[in-house]
């Protein structure tokens, strides 16, 4: 939690999120010096009477998420406000890596595509299961997508031994060149079974048709 407190904020319409830093704050990350990010930090709270740098106000009362881009990490929290104390308090729900990239013909990715700009997500974790913060992600790496002048196109190598992705990714409506892999995907989730050991090895390229984001290729 400490990376996210001291992170920058990155601002994303699609998840109502209208804080923005005073601009006395502007630049506050750059510096380089060892130990001056934390006296800054601790320097900063104590100016302005807060815990963490996320308390600066004002907020708009009405925000439910807010997203921390660090680099090619983008934290995921829920943002809350006590009435009574005047506070506001943060749970991570979850992070996702990605970043644009510049994908070759011979990635199996999207199908009949020469080279082409896409944004791809390297991982997603949800810090809870089956609370919707990987649709959330998802969705925020579809905005990404289309800030970064990618056309909507999202691509990821769908891999976890331990909790196969595969259902989340085709629920979310990804899909993938290899049509057999898919096939049996398919067929399991339909009937609702959990998803078969031996093939709990698999990875598979996947990518989002960008016919559902409204794009053309």
């Amino acid at each position: 939690m400490s990376v996210f407190y001291t992170g920058v904020m990155k601002i994303f319409e699609k998840f109502n999120i209208l804080f923005e830093f005073p601009k006395c704050l502007k630049n506050f990350f750059c510096q380089e010096e060892p130990g001056y990010l934390f006296r800054k930090t601790e320097r900063l709270k104590i100016n302005l009477n807060v815990n963490s740098v996320l308390e600066i106000k004002p907020f708009d009362l009405n925000l439910k998420y807010i997203v921390a881009k660090l680099g090619d990490n983008y934290l995921l929290s829920k943002m809350d406000y006590d009435k009574s104390k005047n506070k506001f308090s943060f749970k991570q729900l979850g992070r996702m890596k990605g970043s644009k990239t510049l994908v070759y013909p011979d990635e199996d990715y999207y199908p009949n595509m020469d080279v082409y700009e896409s944004f791809y997500v390297a991982k997603l974790e949800a810090n809870e299961l089956r609370k919707g913060t990987g649709r959330k992600l998802i969705h925020l790496a579809k905005c990404e997508s289309r800030r970064l002048n990618c056309e909507g196109r999202v691509h990821l190598d769908a891999v976890n031994q331990d909790n196969p992705p595969f259902y989340f990714y085709r629920r979310m409506g990804f899909d993938s060149q290899d049509k057999h892999k898919i096939e049996i995907i398919d067929k399991l989730l339909e009937k609702n079974k959990p998803f078969p050991e031996q093939y709990k090895k698999w990875c598979i390229p996947m990518y989002f048709p960008t016919s559902k984001t409204g794009t053309r290729i």
